[in-house]
């Protein structure tokens, strides 16, 4: 498998509203959904490939069979893969919270610079996870992850038009490089991941509220955690 683990459409120039709010992506909301239904970002149904990808793997797996095991590569649903990690029990790991922020950091990155595919180094898509430890990890995300997507609803779409589709994604993207601050207080990790989780599940559900929600948490997050140490 190559580096390069996501790709977006190849017939139009890749714009920032258009990689932000996808209207065919199969995992986000069908079309003509009512605005007030309860929108799916197909998070569950993720959970559950990761899941099948694990089964019958031996003690230790490298993170890129992992987003192998995504179709459809795309940024948001890459960004919401490494932020369910990072607030999972995986982020106990030491060093896991520096190496899944970077990753969003690195992805949120390219999204802004209108990248096509999404380009991950070997050296973080080589790193080994614990097969056992991760299935706990993807058992016990279920219930946050079924709790969030009942609550998201299509609100707030102007989030998603240029140019104030990027104000969200700067946001984030200035936390995920602050990660390996939060190494320093044992569950800051995990607090940044619920809010790109939050991020990027109301990108795949079109929620403008929860979008601007969690990039603002993330943002706060470091800023919160500097003037603490300092």
């Amino acid at each position: 498998m190559s580096d390069t683990v996501g790709q977006l459409p190849r017939d139009a120039p890749v714009r920032l509203a258009e990689a932000t709010a996808p209207e065919n992506d199969a995992s986000g909301p069908a079309r003509g959904a009512p605005l007030d239904a309860p929108q799916s970002t197909g998070a569950g149904a993720m959970l559950a490939e990761l899941k099948r990808a694990l089964s019958g793997r031996p003690e230790a797996v490298p993170l890129r069979d992992l987003v192998a095991a995504m179709e459809g590569n795309s940024f948001p649903v890459l960004t919401l893969l490494f932020a369910l990690l990072l607030v999972s029990p995986l982020s106990a790991i030491p060093g896991a919270t520096t190496l899944f922020g970077l990753a969003i950091a690195a992805i949120l990155l390219q999204w802004i610079m209108g990248r096509r595919r999404v380009w991950l180094p070997a050296m973080l898509l080589d790193r080994r996870l614990p097969v056992g430890r991760t299935t706990k990890a993807l058992d016990w995300l279920r219930g946050p992850v079924a709790w969030v997507e009942c609550r998201l609803r299509r609100r707030q779409r102007w989030v998603f038009v240029e140019p104030f589709a990027r104000g969200p994604l700067a946001l984030a993207l200035t936390a995920a490089l602050c990660t390996p601050l939060f190494e320093v207080i044992p569950g800051s990790g995990t607090s940044f991941g619920a809010a790109i989780a939050l991020f990027g599940a109301g990108i795949l559900a079109r929620d403008g509220l929860v979008v601007l929600a969690g990039a603002c948490l993330a943002a706060v997050l470091p800023v919160s955690l500097w003037l603490l140490l300092t």
